[in-house]
């Protein structure tokens, strides 16, 4: 079975391991029973996240089958799609894919401040939330991680992991 040979694989980074994210197809409708069909497959210890690209996924009976599971909705900033800010679990994940105006696809920094208040009011100061960039050619996901993390540390939020921008 398919979740287990990748937990079984995973299972090598030990500690190091952090959340798992699946992310479906941008056509994939909303089946709330094959969610929890998979996610019943992951042990509790283990944090998954799911991050939908259809629209017909963000309903009540969806949300219900995460939060049974402990699982994030995956939070994604993209042009092409809105979704609801949604807390499903007791920590969060966040996905930025391509920011717009005059930086794209890098990010704003007002952009990335309103971004820092959503978490803020979302989770607890102490819940752990994943925030992670889109990688693109420019180098914009490093220093839109570096800007997000001052962001929050402003906000009196903690920051872990945050790139150095000597790696850009």
């Amino acid at each position: 079975e398919p979740v287990a040979r990748f937990m079984e694989r995973a299972g090598v980074l030990g500690t190091k391991l952090g959340p798992i994210l699946i992310q479906l197809p941008p056509r994939a409708q909303a089946s709330p029973q094959l969610l929890e069909d998979t996610l019943v497959r992951f042990e509790p210890s283990v944090r998954v996240a799911v991050e939908f690209r259809d629209e017909t996924w963000f309903s009540q009976e969806t949300f219900d089958v995460l939060e049974r599971h402990r699982a994030a909705l995956c939070l994604a900033d993209s042009p092409r799609r809105k979704q609801p800010i949604r807390r499903t679990a007791d920590w969060g994940f966040v996905r930025f894919h391509e920011g717009t105006g005059a930086q794209a696809p890098g990010y704003q920094r007002d952009v990335l401040g309103r971004w820092v208040a959503r978490v803020a009011e979302t989770w607890p100061r102490d819940a752990d939330v994943y925030v992670y960039f889109n990688n693109d050619a420019a180098g914009y996901a490093i220093r839109d991680a570096v800007a997000f993390a001052e962001l929050a540390a402003a906000a009196g939020l903690s920051t872990t992991r945050v790139p150095s921008t000597d790696a850009a």
